[in-house]
């Protein structure tokens, strides 16, 4: 992964902090099943990104930075992915036609993030996390 030594966090921050980011994109309306790119490298924010879009329930997407943006924009297409994770110094190499990045390092992005829970919730607060709604009748 890249980063530093001062990139280290704790399994206990890194839960945390997922906990905040996945009320986040619970609020943007991501479903159970559905896909979001993750459009950075592997780093300590792309496992915070990748568990953040598991706890929601989705699926994720790796985009390649590095990839030309073309191809970028022709994975995001073809896998119908509307909404991503990612960081500003990728937000050049990544499509935005059709698409909202939820830019991590960005100072408001940062501040909402900050305002959710640090807790975890369960399957009360999302209803049809676990079962179709036909399961339900």
């Amino acid at each position: 992964m890249q980063g530093s030594r001062s990139d280290r966090t704790t399994y206990r921050d890194l839960d945390l902090r997922s906990n905040q980011l996945a009320h986040l994109l619970i609020e943007l309306r991501v479903v159970p099943d559905a896909v979001l790119a993750v459009g950075m490298p592997c780093s300590s924010e792309w496992v915070l990104a990748v568990w953040a879009v598991a706890k929601a329930g989705a699926g994720w997407l790796s985009v390649d930075p590095a990839q030309t943006y073309e191809r970028n924009r022709f994975v995001c297409a073809d896998s119908v992915v509307r909404l991503g994770i990612t960081l500003k110094r990728y937000l050049d190499e990544l499509p935005f036609e059709d698409m909202y990045w939820v830019v991590l390092d960005d100072r408001a992005v940062t501040g909402r993030i900050r305002r959710y829970p640090e807790t975890g919730f369960g399957i009360t607060k999302r209803p049809f996390a676990l079962f179709g709604r036909s399961d339900l009748s």
